[in-house]
């Protein structure tokens, strides 16, 4: 009986044993293998060249570029950019020639004008220009102003102040400002820049 409780323990004590080890050494039981951790909807970065003095740049959150310090722009045909203006006005029809080496670009007109008889709201006055062998007339509308008095009794004024545009009008060819007719008169100002071509 002895032989038989000592046999038991032993037998019980390798299983306890064994049953310890394998615990410890076993890898846990998982229905889904483990797999490699993959981020999906990451935004993509295109590559950025910034040429001249190194700025400090850093990228914060997700998709947020920040750039920090003094950053410059410059288009890549602003060295060749000449400055240009005229005013143009006194005839029915005033005009100037864009020089056979450049193409003028408008940025900025403006005009006034004066009339005899009833004032309107508005007095058409425009430009044209030509690009690639089409002409193209834009109207500028100026604003009633006021009849003058005095030596001016019977003068309406008109004036449109400066606007934003851009025209343009290729090497060669003629810009064309309409600057009154008939007892009308405008002085139309126009400024922007120049190319060499």
């Amino acid at each position: 009986m002895k032989k038989w409780t000592d046999r038991t323990n032993l037998l019980a004590g390798i299983a306890i044993a064994v049953l310890f080890a394998t615990g410890l050494f076993a890898t846990p039981a998982s229905s889904d293998p483990i797999k490699p951790v993959e981020v999906t909807n990451f935004p993509s970065v295109q590559a950025v060249s910034i040429t001249g003095t190194p700025v400090p740049v850093s990228i914060t959150g997700i998709g947020t570029t920040t750039i920090s310090g003094s950053v410059k722009t410059q288009d890549v045909d602003n060295a060749a950019r000449h400055p240009f203006q005229i005013s143009l006005g006194g005839t029915e029809f005033s005009s100037f020639e864009v020089p056979a080496d450049q193409r003028l670009t408008i940025e900025t007109i403006s005009g006034s004008c004066t009339s005899t008889g009833d004032a309107r709201p508005f007095f058409p006055t425009s430009i044209a220009t030509t690009v690639g062998g089409k002409g193209v007339t834009y109207n500028l509308l100026a604003m009633f102003l006021a009849t003058g008095t005095g030596s001016a009794a019977g003068i309406n004024f008109y004036f449109a102040g400066a606007t934003m545009v851009r025209m343009y009008a290729d090497p060669g060819t003629t810009v064309f400002a309409f600057t009154g007719t008939g007892g009308s008169h405008c002085g139309v100002s126009i400024s922007g820049y120049m190319i060499p071509q």
